[in-house]
């Protein structure tokens, strides 16, 4: 269903407000993450993928003036990503930097480990 909607070009929105599987165990970002690689295996281009995870989400809730995308002006909340995710889904596990209202935070410092 998720591809078809795709297809027809439906406003595709992304939430990581849900559970993978039957385990209550996976974090939200891990969540989210798995959720992407499913939308990519289903046949969602990368684009709409990005669209749904950034700029649809703003527009919904009327924030795209200040959200959604890296313009002037607009709140830097973003991630630094070391590949590109326009050509590979597990860009989104290439994470260097979150930005968070223009504040970084390195991966690293996010880890349970530390």
């Amino acid at each position: 269903m998720l591809k078809v909607l795709s297809d027809y070009d439906a406003n595709l929105l992304f939430a990581t407000d849900t559970i993978v599987g039957q385990s209550y165990a996976n974090a939200l970002g891990l969540s989210g993450f798995i959720d992407m690689k499913a939308w990519y295996s289903t046949g969602v281009p990368l684009k709409k993928t990005l669209q749904a995870t950034t700029i649809n989400n703003a527009k919904v809730f009327n924030l795209e003036e200040t959200l959604g995308s890296i313009e002037i002006g607009k709140k830097a909340n973003f991630l630094l990503l070391k590949k590109s995710p326009l050509k590979d889904i597990e860009a989104y596990n290439s994470i260097e930097v979150v930005c968070m209202d223009g504040k970084p935070i390195t991966r690293q410092s996010l880890s349970a480990s530390n």
